[in-house]
C-alpha cells in the first residue's frame, strides 16, 4: 500500500510527465491554485486571494466547490490532479465550478489511472461562468496500457451575457 506522500509524489510525476515536464504548481509553489485527489482523500491544495476551494470527502470520490471571484486573472492554470493507483475500484468526481463576472482562469485537469485494469471514472459537473467570464477546461486522462477503464464525464454548463466556455479532452 502506497503512503500518503508516495501517492503524491507518483502522481505529480505523471502529471508532470504529460504536461511536458512542467508541474511545478503541483509541487507546492505558492504562486499558483491546485488539488490532488488520491481515489477520496485529499493530498493537497493550494489557494490564491480571488480563489475559493471547498473539498468533501466521499466514500467513492470527491464533491469540489471552485470559485474565481468577480475580475480574478489568474495568471497560471489552476491544476486538477485526481487518480487512483490501484487496478480496481470507482472514483466519483462531483464539482460545482463558479467564474465570476470579468474573471478569466484556466484549469487543466489529470485523471492518472496507471495500474488500473477494471475501473469507473465519472464525473459530473455543473459549470457557470457569469457576465463577461473565460474559462477554459483541459482535462487529460493517463490510463495503462493494459486497463479498462469507464470515464463518464457530464458537464452542464451555463454561460451568462459575453461569457466564454471552451473544453478539451484528451487521453494519453
Amino acid at each position: 500500500m502506497f503512503s500518503v506522500q508516495d501517492e503524491y509524489k507518483t502522481l505529480v510525476d505523471i502529471a508532470g510527465r504529460t504536461a511536458g515536464g512542467s508541474h511545478g504548481s503541483l509541487l507546492g509553489q505558492d504562486d499558483a491554485v491546485y488539488v490532488v485527489v488520491h481515489a477520496n482523500k485529499v493530498l493537497a491544495h493550494h489557494e490564491l486571494p480571488g480563489v475559493s476551494i471547498e473539498a468533501t470527502e466521499l466514500p467513492d470520490g470527491i464533491e469540489a466547490h471552485i470559485s474565481v471571484a468577480d475580475g480574478t486573472v489568474l495568471p497560471k492554470p489552476v491544476h486538477l490532479c485526481f487518480g487512483h493507483l490501484g487496478s480496481e475500484g470507482r472514483q466519483t468526481i462531483q464539482s460545482k465550478i463558479h467564474i465570476g463576472k470579468g474573471a478569466r482562469a484556466v484549469f487543466l485537469a489529470h485523471c492518472i489511472f496507471p495500474n488500473a485494469l477494471e475501473f469507473l471514472h465519472a464525473m459530473e459537473g455543473e459549470i457557470v461562468v457569469d457576465e463577461g467570464g473565460d474559462f477554459s477546461y483541459n482535462e487529460v486522462h493517463v490510463h495503462g496500457p493494459d486497463g479498462k477503464i469507464t470515464v463518464r464525464p457530464v458537464s452542464r454548463v451555463v454561460l451568462e451575457r459575453g461569457a466564454i466556455y471552451r473544453g478539451d479532452f484528451t487521453l494519453v
